[in-house]
């Protein structure tokens, strides 16, 4: 299976699984919801259950679709926009479009990696909710935290460490 496909079929399945989970919970929340906690888990910010669905789906899917869509356009601008490491080398025509490929490749898994931290936050704002009084389980949210702190940088540090590399063969830019 080409990666391509893979990053596509891996960000369809985040997004259809954040949409599921809002269409299973969103139904049974109470009218008013707790939408914010205090560091020990207590509810202490409210929102109506339609305001906070209405903002909250659209909002992550809408970032989704905001990376991957600006990401999948810079191959229509010039080559100087690129900003990477080796941008000499990466702005040379033939490996602009290489460049611009792993970099839409990298823009999907990156807006799945969104997604599928936006539908562990999520669940856990319904399990919230499912309580009475609403409380937030602060050790889940605290690894959902440490994730959110790590796993953009640990992303964002494989796409420098891919653009410091120049492919030894110049015939292969793609390196495959």
């Amino acid at each position: 299976m080409k990666k391509g496909l893979l990053s596509w079929i891996v960000l369809l399945l985040a997004a259809g699984a954040l949409v599921k989970l809002h269409l299973d919970f969103t139904p049974d929340l109470p009218a008013r919801i707790a939408s914010h906690f205090d560091m020990a888990g207590r509810a202490n910010g409210w929102h109506l259950r339609g305001a906070w669905g209405l903002g909250t789906l659209p909002l992550h899917l809408g970032t989704a679709v905001f990376i991957v869509g600006l990401i999948s356009f810079m191959h229509r601008l010039p080559p100087h926009v690129i900003n990477v490491p080796n941008p000499e080398y990466w702005r040379q025509p033939a490996n602009f479009q290489i460049a611009c490929q792993y970099l839409r490749s990298w823009s999907r898994w990156f807006a799945a990696s969104e997604l599928i931290w936006a539908t562990f936050f999520d669940h856990q704002l319904f399990l919230a909710n499912q309580r009475q009084p609403p409380h937030l389980d602060s050790q889940a949210m605290n690894i959902l935290l440490a994730v959110a702190i790590l796993g953009s940088p640990i992303l964002i540090a494989a796409l420098l460490i891919r653009f410091s590399r120049i492919p030894s063969d110049p015939n292969n830019p793609s390196g495959n």
